[in-house]
């Protein structure tokens, strides 16, 4: 959307991730890396806790890699740093850099810090210190693009930040007629596509169907099951199982896929520990769902970025609970009422409408960057 020689690219890698090729359409930027030292930290020798490579280490990193790019943006006439606020390196990166300089800084943050730090095993003193410098590098920021508006509203609320929301809609299907499965061929096909990260919500739908044999209200149900499951387990207890696990397959094929399904599975963690996370973060398997018109199955927590969104566009159904009884009752609901896939696939419509197309992006592009959205290339949408 930038015009080419506005645009340029210094990627700091996460160790093991090879940054490759750029695609057709980008080979012509100019793109430098750097691959940081391993951010999950570990036990240290004498207690406590440090990094891997060790803590010198890391600090000799950052403050190379902060050279590095104060360089390559002299070189290449930088007016401004947009920068993906990550990891704490990254976190670390972006405050002495905007500190040393005089660029404009935009920030991205689709994680909440907290989450993250959790997830690197940081102590308490060193989450803490980078949570302290994730609100200084906030606070120097003209914008901030996040995952979702409780995100913004949290955001601007602590930080002062302006914060626009930047959710990319996903390929459209030319599949958009939805047909009536259920009552054509007597099956509720249900598809998740994505990470699986919510195993423990996954296992409890699958310990549900299994109690029924995968047949519920007179429908058998038949479960596709589509990208990387990290090995989860998938234990069935019947006597009966109807699951399919495709592995990872390309993007048109999937959306291709969820177009001839019923319910897309959308799984939410529901523990505690990821209250924050569901709250603030926004699940790009509900994009895919919604751009197939695939109506959802919500299953996750009640606060949570889904259950804001299916408020303000009726696009599926709702369980909130691990239990059998609960998973299968909303499933019977969905069985009942054939009628309401019809106001699901328009709640879809509406919000492929109102948000998840080019030109609500475009137009978010132009306000997280404060220009006129004439100041964008149309490129290809």
């Amino acid at each position: 959307m930038l015009p080419r020689d506005r645009v340029v690219c210094f990627a700091v890698t996460g160790t093991g991730y090879e940054l490759g090729k750029p695609s057709a359409d980008l080979d012509w930027l100019p793109i430098s890396s750097t691959t940081m030292p391993e951010e999950k930290m570990v036990p240290g020798r004498f207690g406590g806790k440090t990094f891997p490579s060790g803590k010198l280490t890391r600090k000799r990193f950052i403050s190379q890699t902060v050279d590095d790019i104060l360089e390559y943006c002299k070189t290449h006439q930088v007016e401004a740093i947009l920068s993906v606020l990550a990891g704490p390196t990254m976190i670390e990166i972006s405050d002495m850099v905007s500190s040393r300089s005089n660029l404009r800084l935009f920030n991205m943050v689709w994680d909440p810090i907290e989450y993250i730090m959790d997830n690197l095993n940081f102590d308490k003193l060193a989450a803490r210190r980078i949570c302290v410098t994730f609100e200084r590098v906030q606070k120097r920021a003209i914008t901030c693009a996040v995952a979702s508006d409780a995100m913004g509203r949290e955001y601007g609320q602590r930080y002062g930040v302006d914060t626009v929301v930047m959710i990319n809609g996903a390929v459209p299907s030319p599949q958009t007629e939805k047909v009536q499965r259920i009552s054509r061929e007597g099956e509720l096909v249900i598809a998740f596509a994505g990470t699986l990260y919510a195993a423990h919500e996954f296992n409890s739908l699958v310990s549900a169907l299994s109690s029924v044999d995968f047949r519920l209200a007179g429908q058998d149900i038949r479960l596709i099951v589509m990208g990387n499951i990290f090995g989860v387990p998938v234990t069935v207890t019947g006597n009966r199982a109807n699951i399919e696990i495709l592995g990872f397959r390309p993007t048109q094929e999937v959306v291709n896929i969820l177009a001839g399904a019923d319910l897309g599975y959308l799984p939410y963690w529901m523990q505690e520990r990821y209250a924050m996370a569901v709250r603030l973060c926004f699940p790009n398997k509900l994009t895919q769902y919604v751009t197939a018109k695939l109506p959802v199955f919500y299953h996750g927590p009640e606060r949570a970025s889904p259950v804001e969104f299916m408020q303000r566009f009726p696009i599926g159904i709702s369980c909130h609970s691990l239990e059998t009884d609960a998973i299968l009752a909303s499933l019977k609901g969905f069985i009942a009422g054939p009628e309401m896939a019809d106001k699901y696939i328009e709640g879809c419509q509406k919000a492929l409408e109102a948000e998840f197309n080019s030109g609500h992006f475009r137009t978010q592009l132009a306000r997280f960057l404060q220009v006129d959205e004439e100041q964008l290339s149309l490129g290809a949408d």
